[in-house]
């Protein structure tokens, strides 16, 4: 089953990526918009840094490592499950009973049909200021920590994914769920920052109900101060959200009735 799976996706995404680049001018445009953002926020945070030596308790190069960590942990969602912003529009219009008339995994059917490629110019800079900021950090950069780095990538991945499938799985029952989407990619640029700075009542709603903490904070905190518990905690939460973003989701198949019927 999951070897049919990974071939149809080969296909979807050959396809995807082809149709895509017929359009390079908007590709390029739209790559370069994203970078470009991405790069004012850095000057941005530069420039709080001209006037502070500290972000709670991270210095200059850890605030960058944490933002590097961050835009890699967020990128696979644009890049692979963008089509869940469009998810409201079809539960609207009706056309979102395709999905469903296909022999296939309607979740999987749904987010494969669209790919955005601009994500993988976020990436690529995330990945670029991890390792310059990385090596700016007292860490030993051997196969144990480099073998954590691309766990904490994982699994904050697939938190953030579960959560925007959550998000996108309320059009369901709210006529708009683009609303959701926005609030909760506006809660998830709290994640480029020390939860501590927050206080306390916010650190716990960030770690535990909404858990943006795990795309840049906590993988960033086991860095500095070894917290190993965060290695137990982090899979934890996503395997968890895994279930709940399935459950939700296929609680809303089950209710959804298309426009007309």
């Amino acid at each position: 089953m999951i070897k049919k799976y990974l071939e149809l996706y080969k296909l979807l995404l050959r396809q995807n990526i082809k149709m895509k680049l017929e359009f390079r001018t908007d590709f390029y445009i739209s790559s370069l918009a994203l970078i470009i953002v991405n790069v004012f926020s850095c000057f941005s945070t530069l420039i709080l840094f001209s006037q502070t030596k500290k972000i709670g308790d991270f210095d200059k190069n850890q605030i960058f490592f944490l933002y590097a960590l961050y835009l890699i942990i967020i990128s696979p969602q644009q890049i692979f499950f963008d089509n869940l912003w469009l998810a409201w529009t079809h539960f609207i219009d009706g056309t979102f009973i395709k999905y469903m008339l296909r022999p296939i995994d309607t979740m999987f059917y749904f987010v494969s049909e669209r790919i955005d490629l601009k994500g993988v110019g976020q990436l690529i800079l995330g990945i670029v200021l991890l390792v310059y900021f990385g090596h700016k950090l007292p860490i030993s950069w051997q196969l144990q920590n480099i073998s954590a780095l691309v766990f904490f990538a994982i699994f904050g991945s697939i938190i953030y994914i579960c959560i925007m499938v959550i998000g996108s799985s309320t059009g369901f029952w709210l006529s708009d769920s683009l609303t959701v989407l926005d609030f909760l990619d506006q809660i998830k640029s709290y994640g480029r920052y020390p939860l501590d700075i927050y206080g306390p009542l916010l650190k716990n709603i960030f770690t535990f109900i909404l858990p943006i903490g795990f795309l840049g904070f906590y993988p960033t905190k086991f860095f500095i101060d070894g917290s190993s518990w965060i290695l137990l905690v982090t899979p934890s939460i996503a395997i968890a959200l895994i279930f709940l973003s399935r459950y939700v989701w296929k609680r809303g198949i089950k209710r959804y009735v298309p426009s007309g019927s």
